[in-house]
């Protein structure tokens, strides 16, 4: 077991590394951070904001909207059953229920306590740490003590997640939360019709811990290294999985770090950029889309409450407001706004790679590449002064 969560540890901090330092998706504190400032409804009593009101799980265990949002996919879930990967709705929506299930229904199994207790001290130790840097630089990277501690406390579930996380990536991260939100939404009708005030209020309640849960990706569609990397067809392209990984660490990190230009279905254009750089200069625009998304899912899930109305995953009001995936975005043809993708999909879904790879304004992409060239020969130093865009 020690040597498995050691070689785990390793492709971990190889798989997210750029310039020396671990990322792992938008950091922890800005998942919850973005939680615990959406206001939260509730029946016959004034609206609470995420940190002020504690919801409780099915084991007891009371956490705010926030914490559900920063453990929900990255710490908790089922590794080998990615939700967006059922083969139809219900499936998805069991597949969700059971990754929901992995948190909901965890007993106290550390030193008394709900293991999850003990990761949330450790973004409270990040937090500080954020705050005595400065809250308008980027989220300082993991430490290794720490990741190893987060390792022990869920049972080396954090980095076998990362194995096959496309629930965490565009196209395929909305799949995902239209099963959560659809989960979320159903259970708000059921709480409506229980028989006391206390049962529809406890009800409630797990309802939108359910949602919390799925917001988990809702909120990786606004970090620019989870829009547009072709993360699930770079898994079934490569022999190893660890390749697939290290491969979509490198373009992650580029599109964190340079940026990218989007625009949503109703025609909103703005810059984002990656994990740890949501308190950054320059992404004022983008905390507020993402807020404004998380919010959208909420109020879904209460208005189901109060009328007892349904839905279809169409109508949820998320997807006029996460990145539009066209053509402009996937596949550039000029420098003008964006740099071109380190990975994309050619028309006949086969994963090409730039060329040469390490210019981000060479908008040339090949089918005739392998794994480890791409590995050896990127560097990660360019910033894409060389090309039209401005980056950061």
């Amino acid at each position: 077991m020690l040597r498995y969560a050691l070689c785990l540890l390793f492709l971990s901090s190889q798989t997210f590394a750029h310039e020396g330092e671990a990322y792992n998706y938008f950091k922890s504190i800005e998942h919850q951070w973005l939680g615990n400032i959406a206001r939260l409804d509730f029946p016959g009593s004034a609206a609470e904001s995420g940190s002020a009101h504690k919801l409780k799980l099915p084991n007891g265990n009371r956490l705010t909207y926030g914490d559900i949002i920063a453990l929900g996919g990255d710490y908790y879930g089922v590794p080998e059953s990615p939700i967006c990967d059922g083969t139809n709705d219900a499936d998805r929506m069991s597949r969700f229920l059971l990754a929901f299930d992995t948190l909901a229904q965890e007993p106290k199994s550390c030193d008394d306590d709900y293991c999850a207790n003990k990761v949330l001290a450790i973004f409270r130790e990040e937090r500080s740490a954020h705050i005595e840097s400065g809250v308008s630089g980027p989220v300082p990277s993991r430490t290794a003590a720490n990741l190893l501690s987060i390792e022990f406390y869920t049972s080396n579930n954090f980095l076998k997640l990362a194995i096959n996380n496309w629930d965490h990536f565009l196209p395929t991260s909305m799949v995902a939360y239209d099963a959560g939100h659809g989960a979320a939404i159903a259970q708000a009708i059921k709480a409506r019709k229980m028989a006391t005030p206390k049962e529809r209020l406890e009800g409630l309640e797990l309802a939108f811990a359910m949602n919390a849960f799925v917001d988990h990706y809702l909120t990786d569609a606004f970090s620019s290294g989870h829009v547009r990397i072709p993360r699930r067809p770079l898994y079934e392209q490569l022999t190893m999985a660890s390749m697939a990984g290290l491969l979509t660490g490198q373009m992650h990190d580029e599109d964190g770090r340079v940026g990218l230009t989007v625009r949503n279905a109703e025609g909103k254009i703005w810059r984002m950029y990656g994990d740890g750089t949501l308190f950054m200069p320059g992404s004022e625009e983008n905390k507020k889309m993402v807020a404004r998304a998380v919010q959208t899912s909420i109020e879904e899930v209460f208005n189901a409450f109060k009328t007892g109305r349904t839905q279809s995953k169409d109508e949820y009001g998320i997807k006029k407001l996460v990145p539009l995936l066209d053509d402009e975005l996937m596949h550039p043809k000029n420098d003008s706004l964006n740099s071109a993708p380190l990975y994309t999909l050619g028309p006949d879904g086969t994963v090409l790679a730039r060329t040469p790879e390490n210019s981000l304004c060479s908008y040339d992409w090949t089918a005739d590449w392998t794994g480890l060239a791409q590995l050896v020969g990127y560097s990660s130093s360019g910033d894409g002064s060389d090309c039209k865009f401005n980056p950061r």
